[in-house]
């Protein structure tokens, strides 16, 4: 009888200890499978960043000619972006995409008729509106690589982590050298007056 009652006890603690692993193991997938669905939305970003960036720059090809390096920056970074693999990686690569487009929006000044081209204000707005929008995934994703990270880690779902090979989940953030969230100056609309002022100036870059 007593061994009976061994034997059942035993059966009970195996399910029981079964069932546990399994919630665990359950939930790890489920917030692992968030991360990556969070993740998804800034990658979908990343690539209509890149289309839009290609476009950017035949359209500012148009208008200046003299300017190959910049446009040649920006088109580096949007295929180094392209390029990107991890998590750090594609981070890094729109860190740098973001200066070369920052770079090329100050020689944009320089030609008045640029900024008043069509093409070229619906590609700045466009892109504007994505980098809000990267801003918004990435605080979501963040918020999903964390709740995930700290489950990987706490006991007794550290042990089913271990066992079954969650790996800790990258952030997505700005690099070191970067100090806050991309500031794109994108809106010609900002100096109209100006431009009103200047509509009848030489389309020749100012030398620096």
């Amino acid at each position: 009888m007593l061994n009976l009652l061994a034997f059942i006890l035993v059966v009970l603690s195996i399910v029981i200890l079964g069932a546990v692993v399994v919630g665990l193991y359950n939930n790890l997938v489920k917030l692992r499978n968030g991360v990556e669905n969070a993740w998804s939305d800034i990658n979908m970003e990343l690539e209509r960043r890149i289309s839009l960036t290609d476009n950017l720059v035949e359209t500012v090809k148009r208008y200046a000619t003299h300017e190959k390096s910049t446009m040649e920056e920006v088109t580096q970074a949007s295929y180094n972006l392209q390029d990107a693999w991890t998590v750090h990686e594609n981070a890094e690569a729109d860190i740098q995409l973001t200066h070369a487009l920052n770079n090329l929006f100050a020689m944009a000044e320089n030609y008045p008729n640029l900024k008043v081209d069509k093409s070229f204000k619906t590609l700045t707005e466009q892109l504007t509106e994505i980098e809000d929008m990267i801003f918004h995934y990435r605080q979501f994703y963040n918020d999903k690589v964390y709740v995930y990270n700290n489950k990987c880690h706490m006991f007794p779902n550290n042990i089913v982590a271990n066992y079954f090979g969650f790996q800790k989940a990258e952030y997505f953030q700005p690099g070191e050298e970067f100090d806050g969230n991309p500031d794109l100056d994108l809106d010609p609309d900002n100096k109209q007056d100006e431009l009103a002022t200047n509509s009848s100036a030489s389309e020749s870059p100012s030398k620096k």
